[in-house]
């Protein structure tokens, strides 16, 4: 189905772009998502990485539901198929809640006994980030705290009502990590949740410091040095007794009620809050009796005076308003207007107002302005022909065989490397030096996708088996993991000479038949409860449908054996749903077909 929808979008007359959501929870992606075939015609994958848990779970305990450690867990098994660049991380404006059923365990991993109250939009278990803000702007929690091993924020209100969000400091966190990943990009689910006028991956949410109200810099911790390396849980009421047991109550320490999770800045700056505000840093100002840039009067500023000084206010009242920006909704860049969308040549020299300056330089200049402003319109018009051009590039619209060598100019390079060297130096897609390396080793380098790609786990009968990605082969001479190997044959056809050598090689160490407990034309209800053998004495314990799928994985147990049919004929009645055929529905709309692909994982 997604090769066709891709198909019909492929003839449409308008561009399109096909994503697909997907869960963040490795069990169910175990389940049957073939990363491989989707990513053909997938231009992205967004990862749902919230609802990881929530008053839903069978095992009735309290975790978080954007837990980083479950998301990066799905990330790891997701990069074995497909790269982590076609990978989007999801980000979720709202809170799960639990009512908690022991008054003496009151966070994480404690037992509940339902969802926690609604608040005013009226949903249990649930409540959007603006309700969240309203909580924490009017103090109305019994204890707040950030959460290191889930990289999250827990709250507890009314007495036994926890709620597991994101705040500020978590949001960053995962797009930290996901940028670190070197994923495509981040989204949020969704933005009619946020708070009028806020913005929850900007620090700038209401700093106390600037209030004066010094109850709102008391937080708990073993020691001053403690607190301050993470400011994870306060305590305003200025008492231990608000305190986990073993710490105790700091006053003053510098850190934020309305951001915690993340150290104060122990320096003065000139524009605090970079998620928001920009530093002319090319600007030159009069400080301190000499004529300096905003930048260098910034670091001496940093390091001279402490945050919250007299001597730091009166440079911020002195400088700020010259100094820093708030960012354009739509800033300039020299290269990019509404048509066009080309590189810069940042080392270019122009002469801008008067002065010699690079093409960069001037970037960095226009980025305070908006991009349809008269500045930005009149810089373009000027310096387009010096600073931009079309960068050359290898394989245009096609794939790279970044592992194949080649020679160029007596020195080895992958292909990969080639294409890279060719963005270094800003080759130019008109120059000749590009299209001599285009004329020499574009056949050699890249490759047309083929129309049924080549694929080391599918046997000569056509049947899809499950890859192995860390399992290890020998091919010519050297050791290959079988997800790489599976990259390697991704550019011929599945009837290629090369296709068939490579699978009749690594087949047996890469591929097994696995056994599905829910087999063809059923799908798993991974979170039904059943009793499992735990041991040889025919004990049992409690476990999910999800754990015995897991487990079939794991021994790598295969569709044809023993234990694959003790398995089904235990726990398929319980485990198991027959789904109607896609077949049978009639659609009226194309947005119809779109849903229901994400309903029925292909």
């Amino acid at each position: 189905m997604v090769k066709d929808i891709r198909n019909a979008f492929n003839a449409a007359p308008e561009p399109y772009e096909l994503t697909v959501a997907i869960t963040g929870n490795v069990t169910k992606l175990e389940m049957g998502f073939d990363f491989e075939g989707l990513a053909e015609h997938v231009d992205w994958f967004n990862i749902m990485a919230y609802d990881l848990w929530g008053s839903w779970d069978p095992q009735q305990l309290a975790y978080s539901h954007t837990d980083l450690r479950m998301i990066d867990e799905a990330v790891d098994y997701i990069s074995h198929f497909i790269q982590r660049s076609k990978l989007v991380m999801g980000l979720g404006s709202y809170a799960r809640t639990y009512t908690l059923a022991d008054s003496n365990c009151l966070d994480l991993g404690c037992p509940f006994e339902g969802p926690g109250n609604s608040g005013c939009q009226g949903t249990d278990g649930f409540l959007p980030y603006f309700e969240i803000a309203d909580l924490v702007i009017s103090r109305s929690y019994d204890t707040v705290r950030f959460d290191d091993e889930s990289q999250s924020m827990v709250m507890v209100t009314d007495g036994n009502r926890l709620i597991s969000y994101d705040n500020t400091v978590s949001f960053n966190r995962k797009i930290q990590y996901a940028e670190e990943m070197c994923m495509k990009g981040k989204m949020l689910w969704a933005i009619d949740m946020l708070k009028d006028g806020s913005n929850p991956l900007s620090s700038n949410n209401g700093n106390t410091l600037a209030t004066g109200d010094a109850s709102d810099q008391s937080f708990c911790g073993t020691s001053y040095q403690d607190v301050i390396s993470g400011c994870k849980q306060p305590c305003p009421s200025g008492n231990s007794n608000q305190c986990p047991g073993g710490q105790q109550c700091f006053a003053n320490t510098g850190c934020s009620i309305d951001n915690i999770g993340a150290p104060p800045p122990a320096k003065c700056r000139l524009c605090p809050d970079p998620s928001t505000q920009g530093m002319k840093d090319w600007l030159e100002v009069e400080y301190d009796g000499e004529t300096m840039t905003c930048g260098d009067a910034d670091m001496a500023i940093l390091s001279d005076f402490v945050k919250g000084s007299e001597q730091c206010d009166s440079a911020k009242q002195t400088l700020g308003a010259t100094c820093c920006y708030n960012y354009a909704d739509t800033p300039c860049s020299l290269c990019r207007s509404e048509t066009d969308f080309m590189d810069l040549r940042a080392l270019a020299e122009i002469e801008y107002n008067g002065k010699t300056i690079s093409c960069g330089d001037l970037n960095k200049r226009l980025g305070p302005d908006e991009g349809d402003s008269d500045i930005c319109l009149d810089a373009q018009k000027e310096h387009w022909d010096t600073c931009c051009y079309n960068q050359c590039t290898l394989c245009e619209g096609q794939g790279v065989k970044w592992w194949d060598e080649v020679d160029y100019e007596e020195e080895p390079l992958n292909c990969g490397e080639l294409d890279a060297k060719l963005y270094a130096e800003q080759t130019e897609s008109e120059d000749d030096t590009c299209k001599d390396i285009l004329s020499e080793y574009k056949s050699e380098c890249c490759y047309d996708f083929p129309t049924n790609p080549c694929d080391v786990c599918t046997s000569n009968d056509g049947k899809k088996h499950t890859l192995m990605p860390s399992e290890e082969v020998e091919y010519d001479g050297s050791t290959f993991s079988c997800a790489e190997v599976n990259n390697f044959l991704s550019p011929f056809e599945s009837t290629s000479d090369q296709c068939m050598e490579v699978k009749e090689l690594s087949f047996e160490t890469c591929c097994f038949d696995r056994c599905s407990l829910c087999g063809q034309g059923a799908r798993l209800d991974p979170e039904v409860l059943v009793e499992i053998e735990s041991g040889e004495d025919g004990e049992t314990e409690q476990g999910s449908c999800a754990d015995i799928e897991s487990g079939l994985f794991q021994s790598k147990t295969t569709d044809s054996s023993t234990e694959c049919t003790e398995a089904r004929t235990l726990h398929y009645d319980a485990c198991c749903f027959e789904i109607v055929s896609l077949l049978e529905f009639t659609f009226c709309y194309d947005y119809d077909i779109m849903f229901l692909m994400f309903l029925f994982p292909l």
